[in-house]
């Protein structure tokens, strides 16, 4: 703000669902706040600076369980970003159709990069009829997520949002 004419006003800020640990910095305070809407209302000086400072801790999203196709997976969202698994990120030729995660396991971040523990399974070729999947191997893992929007930024690969639990 430029200039101010001294009178009192509103200001309005949202902290979304998914930042369980939102904290504001206005007038030299500050204080924890929760989901929903912020109102400050006071008069405000040229220069005066308000902050919201939204958490942004990687975390487990389950889906309705009434979803056929996902049932049994799980996703990871940053804020407001949804990740997958790119298969560039898997060692070797290996499907991400072959990724299992641990929602167990904690999310770690480390230089902007957020993985989760799981591991790579090999199905078994089978003749038909095939009773059902048959796991022949596993490994344990690091996956690297990447952020939806930025798939398929290092040339031609699948990915996948909805990573089966294993």
């Amino acid at each position: 703000m430029n200039e101010t004419d001294g009178s009192a006003w509103a200001l309005k800020l949202r902290v979304p669902p998914w930042s369980s640990e939102s904290w504001l910095v206005a007038g030299g305070e500050r204080k924890k706040v929760g989901p929903g809407q912020i109102v400050i209302e006071r008069s405000f000086a040229v220069d005066d600076v308000v902050e919201l400072e939204l958490d942004m801790t990687p975390r487990w999203t389950w889906p309705d369980p009434r979803i056929d196709s996902i049932r049994g997976c799980v996703a990871v969202e940053r804020g407001p970003l949804v990740l997958c698994v790119e298969s560039v990120d898997l060692p070797g030729e290996q499907s991400v159709d072959t990724v299992r995660v641990d929602p167990g396991s904690d999310l770690v971040e480390s230089d902007g990069v957020v993985s989760a523990g799981g591991s790579l399974v090999a199905f078994e070729d089978r003749p038909w009829p095939v009773p059902g999947p048959v796991v022949s191997g596993s490994s344990d893992l690091v996956i690297p997520l990447t952020p939806y929007h930025d798939w398929a930024n290092r040339g031609p690969s699948t990915m996948r949002v909805w990573m089966p639990v294993g």
